[in-house]
């Protein structure tokens, strides 16, 4: 956690606030994107059904609780004030989650990312409704004096409605969401499954700050200064150059493992990390407008269950190249091939013994997408949001435990850190 603050606290050194930029100066490039950093609050009410043992061993239905759940908020306002792109990471439940014949459970709504579009672009000191849709990986997991039980682990898409208001910097935001899917196989033995039912609706109260990121280069811009450098620079060949990034990233292992669903059902399917730091050192090639990165990651999963526990490793260093596609007011989409060196290994432990505990080396090909914030070529540091999809990725025997995952960075800072050097030598 410490990384993701210290890249926000980064970026807010370098940036300035203002309260509604695309309103007062309009729909320029310097002004079409604008960060987000907050927090809100998630009320699950008592709903949906699930199933524990009582007291004589019998299988009995229950409702869980209401849930309160704290989430961090990093996001992005678009297209001036009328989308937003959104990551919320979950902190804890803080309300009670006994289960009524005895022990407790986890219900953890999962990390959540979407987008919201707002009819009428978000003003200050206005009502703006908005509807918005996402991914979330829920995890629900039973505990008793048994022992630790099996979780559930699902791929859940919520729909929202809600309202924003805004108060110079400061965008409040209530809100209401149904996941449109809430059923999935729950193991009460290590063998035996029930069909339980997650909490379905939900609510939220947030508050989130509004980090202008590009504005201060916009008198440049409209004065031709902005121009006349890249063109002298161009020349020169001093467009190009080296960066440096890092940023909060998360992932999402995608697929079944055959492994698991031959040997331990009641484990099932990893569901990646949270959050984990991501740091990249690469080339960007101005003529070609492409970039070369090479990306480090690491992340783990640890999945327990009635006396089977697996853990995860992964290290990843990825060589990416990617291609810009377009420049739309400084929205620069891009896309390309990965090849990525992956240190994996896997422990299990079963009832005290071992039967599995290994590691692999695997080469590993994929695709690298996403998009830049770039208001004109100059930037010292640029936002960026980037997302690895690998399609194949396994480890172990018995047809092995998926690590096929889609990976998320939805805020990286990216620094240019001889750009501004070689603008002074270029121009004197």
């Amino acid at each position: 956690m410490r990384y993701l603050w210290l890249s926000l606290l980064t970026c807010v050194f370098y940036v300035q606030s203002t309260a509604q930029p695309y309103v007062e100066g309009g729909k320029t490039r310097h002004r079409f994107a604008q960060l987000l950093v907050g927090a809100d609050a998630v009320f699950f009410p008592a709903s949906g059904q699930t199933f524990a043992l009582d007291g004589d061993g019998s299988l009995s239905d229950f409702t869980p609780t209401a849930a309160l759940v704290p989430r961090i908020n990093i996001a992005g306002t678009h297209f001036w004030g009328h989308a937003n792109f959104y990551i919320s990471i979950p902190v804890a439940n803080v309300l009670d989650s006994s289960v009524p014949f005895g022990g407790d459970y986890t219900f953890n709504p999962g990390v959540e990312t979407g987008l919201r579009v707002y009819p009428w672009r978000i003003e200050e000191k206005k009502l703006r409704p908005f509807a918005g849709a996402a991914f979330a990986i829920s995890d629900w997991q039973q505990n008793s004096n048994r022992g630790s039980g099996a979780f559930a682990h699902q791929t859940r898409f919520p729909v929202q409605l809600g309202l924003t208001w805004q108060r110079k910097q400061l965008l409040f935001e209530l809100g209401a969401g149904q996941f449109l899917n809430n059923q999935t196989d729950y193991y009460v033995s290590p063998n035996d499954a029930v069909e339980i039912e997650l909490p379905s609706t939900y609510f939220w109260l947030g508050c989130n700050w509004q980090i202008e990121t590009t504005l201060s280069a916009e008198k440049s811009w409209k004065s031709g200064q902005t121009a006349a450098t890249v063109e002298r620079l161009e020349e020169k060949r001093a467009l190009s150059g080296w960066s440096v990034a890092v940023g909060p990233s998360s992932a999402f292992i995608l697929g079944r493992s055959p492994r698991n669903d031959k040997l331990y059902p009641a484990i099932g399917r990893h569901s990646g990390a949270a959050i984990f730091p991501e740091f990249g050192l690469g080339y960007y090639h101005y003529p070609w407008d492409a970039h070369l990165n090479l990306a480090f990651r690491a992340n783990r999963s640890e999945r327990s269950a009635y006396g089977t526990a697996q853990v995860l490793q992964r290290r990843a260093l990825t060589l990416e190249a990617y291609k810009f596609l377009f420049d739309y007011h400084g929205f620069v989409p891009f896309i390309g091939p990965h090849l990525s060196r992956e240190w994996l290994s896997m422990e299990e432990t079963v009832q005290r013994s071992t039967p599995y505990e290994g590691s692999e080396v695997q080469w590993v090909p994929g695709v690298t997408f996403g998009w830049d914030i770039r208001p004109n070529q100059l930037q010292g540091f640029i936002l960026r949001t980037n997302l690895r999809y690998t399609p194949t990725q396994n480890i172990g025997p018995e047809g092995g435990v998926s690590f096929r995952q889609l990976e998320f960075n939805f805020i990286q800072l990216v620094l240019y850190p001889g750009r501004i050097k070689r603008m002074q030598r270029a121009l004197r």
